[in-house]
């Protein structure tokens, strides 16, 4: 069976953005490692559908008595969480927005979190029934919101989201506070390499 590798990029900026020129490098060095795994390119900033009104009524109704608009409704969802189902590493593109995730990327975390599908509640609390992903890389790009602060409501969110569906290898590449020169995204290629 062939390693397949979902790199999700949500930066609404192209030529320039640091966390696209990231996750490009950290699948380019599984590829190294994995000469033929296949690559799923999910741009969430070309749009993915909020949840809606009826989004929850389709997930709440038995699989086998959704209506057909139900169905079609749950479509785009269940296509998203397929493709995490199916790869064995994860790498997300996460520049801070307004100190946190941007808005694409909230709306396909909240597609592809499903009671019974992604996770599931017990006596014992939430469990994560993502198990497939080796190892999760997260590249974090802010202009002045530095890693971990007090006001990084990007990272500690991504790294509890990811644990909360089963997903608990997480690697952070810290590409923060650029407003101090390009030598950030630099430094986070090279922590890649030396890893």
């Amino acid at each position: 069976m062939s390693v397949r590798i979902l790199k999700i990029n949500s930066s609404a900026r192209y030529a320039d953005a640091s966390t696209r020129r990231l996750t490009e490098a950290v699948v380019a060095d599984l590829l190294l490692r994995h000469p033929d795994a296949e690559v799923i390119d999910r741009d969430v900033a070309q749009g993915v559908p909020f949840v809606s009104e009826g989004h929850i009524e389709a997930v709440y109704t038995p699989t086998g008595e959704r209506t057909p608009a139900q169905r079609q409704l749950l479509s785009s969802s269940q296509h998203l969480i397929s493709e995490l189902k199916s790869a064995d590493y994860l790498v997300i593109g996460a520049p801070m927005y307004n100190f946190s995730v941007p808005a694409s990327l909230k709306a396909y975390f909240d597609q592809i979190a499903q009671a019974g599908v992604t996770f599931s509640y017990s006596e014992a609390g939430p469990k994560g029934l993502v198990d497939n992903i080796r190892e999760a890389f997260v590249a974090v790009s802010s202009n002045g919101v530095p890693l971990d602060s007090p006001v990084d409501f990007l990272t500690g969110f991504v790294r509890h989201y990811l644990g909360f569906l089963g997903i608990h290898n997480v690697r952070v590449l810290d590409a923060t506070g650029q407003i101090a020169g390009p030598h950030r995204e630099r430094e986070a290629l090279e922590a890649l390499v030396a890893a």
